[in-house]
């Protein structure tokens, strides 16, 4: 999952295309919303299962602002990157402090034999596949929240 991108086409989403195109040159960025909030679930069920030793790995947990190219609407969300904290193992050996490259989150995501006293191995697959089931219907509601704000 590390590294992976998911690319997701909709499809059979006919009401949800004519609504988007009441928006016209705004449809991308209603798009781009709607992936950003899914994306935002994704990671905070990612979050309640994510492996936590001393935390610094759940603290970089993110999702980055949408970035939009034509009809292309591109949402990143993932683990690692700089720690935010000063963070101890519960056997208080190990320090990583705010500013210290979290590396490890593909292992720890890809192990499947590495026993974790919380959490648990493919942390943030696990959430996005839950999503992917139902995406195009999860989508139409994101969007129709969107526009009942119009």
């Amino acid at each position: 999952m590390i590294g992976q991108k998911w690319t997701v086409e909709v499809k059979n989403l006919d009401e949800t295309i004519k609504v988007l195109g009441s928006w016209g040159n705004q449809a991308p960025k209603v798009a781009a919303a709607a992936l950003y909030g899914i994306a935002e679930e994704v990671m905070t069920a990612s979050k309640d299962i994510v492996p936590v030793d001393t935390g610094a790995l759940k603290s970089t947990g993110h999702v980055q602002l949408p970035k939009i190219s034509g009809p292309i609407v591109e949402v990143t969300l993932g683990y690692g990157g700089v720690a935010k904290g000063t963070f101890k193992s519960p056997d208080g050996k190990r320090v990583i402090r705010a500013g210290d490259e979290i590396g490890y989150g593909f292992y720890v995501h890809e192990d499947p034999t590495a026993r974790h006293p919380s959490g648990q191995w493919k942390y943030l697959e696990e959430p996005l596949a839950a999503k992917m089931k139902d995406f195009d219907r999860l989508l139409a509601e994101a969007i129709t929240e969107l526009m009942a704000l119009r």
